[in-house]
């Protein structure tokens, strides 16, 4: 008897297992960017509504650039590659030139200091945060 209620009982459906979905959000569109929006729908075998969910929340999940184990990206590994070359290649000429090393640490070590700064700064310079719309 305990064999046959075991398989009448089907899985639990998805309504049943996930959060349920409370909170809405309206954006207004184009005519073009809707359309967009549904070809991109279509293409995917979803309705407009589960692919911007899905946009949405996949949009909130992305990991950080620097994210850890992630490899970096080539346009970094270049400008590393050209940075290590120059240094290189300064320190050569430096040296050739009679230079003691502790005078192209003088230098070098200066530059060094908060590089991580002066790059978000330079960053900020060339691609400025674009101000949020608020509604």
């Amino acid at each position: 008897m305990s064999s046959s209620i075991t398989e009448n009982i089907s899985p639990p459906s998805k309504l049943k297992t996930r959060k349920r979905r409370a909170c809405s959000v309206t954006a207004k569109l184009t005519e073009e960017e809707n359309e967009r929006v549904i070809t991109a729908a279509t293409s995917e075998a979803k309705t407009v509504s589960e692919w911007l969910r899905d946009v949405a929340v996949k949009a909130t999940q992305k990991e950080p650039p620097s994210a850890p184990n992630s490899e970096p990206d080539p346009v970094f590994s270049e400008i590393v590659f050209t940075r290590h070359l120059l240094y290189a290649l300064l320190q050569h000429m430096a040296v050739k030139s009679g230079i003691a090393q502790e005078e192209i640490s003088k230098v070098v070590l200066p530059a060094r200091q908060n590089t991580r700064q002066k790059a978000v700064s330079a960053w900020e310079i060339y691609i400025p945060k674009t101000p949020t719309k608020t509604t």
